[in-house]
């Protein structure tokens, strides 16, 4: 690859990161529009995983709390399905990553921020689909 590629390359890896930092610091996405991002594979980088240990100010009516939302993890034939309690979430502010055997969940809602690392056996990265419905987030995926 060439040296102006690895340079794009950076850039645009930057800028995502950039782009879901703020994210995760601030409850919105920047920009205008709605997407969400689904990141299958990799390493979602630890820096954008909101802390265990943070806490809203209780005195800032617009401090956002962290939530762990209820899971639940159960195998039907050969499909890994999770379902989360994310009530207030949509698709266009969910993001899905793997890392290793876990899956982690994040999303935000208001002044919620719904984070969760869930352990699961060894799964088709491909097969990784999600959808919401009032609240209530659907993850499933084949195993290897």
């Amino acid at each position: 690859m060439s040296e102006d590629g690895d340079q794009g390359d950076e850039r645009f890896r930057r800028m995502i990161m950039d782009m879901i930092s703020e994210a995760m610091k601030t409850g919105k996405f920047p920009g205008e529009g709605n997407f969400s991002i689904t990141i299958a594979g990799g390493n979602l980088p630890i820096d954008i995983i909101p802390p265990a240990s943070m806490s809203p100010d209780e005195d800032d009516p617009n401090a956002i709390r962290d939530i762990k939302p209820h899971t639940e993890v159960h195998k039907l034939d050969d499909r890994i399905i999770i379902a989360a309690d994310l009530p207030g979430a949509g698709e266009e502010s969910t993001a899905i990553a793997v890392e290793d055997d876990d899956i982690i969940i994040t999303s935000l809602a208001d002044r919620v921020r719904y984070s969760a690392r869930i352990k699961v056996p060894p799964i088709k990265k491909e097969t990784l689909k999600y959808s919401i419905k009032n609240g209530l987030l659907e993850v499933s995926a084949s195993e290897l």
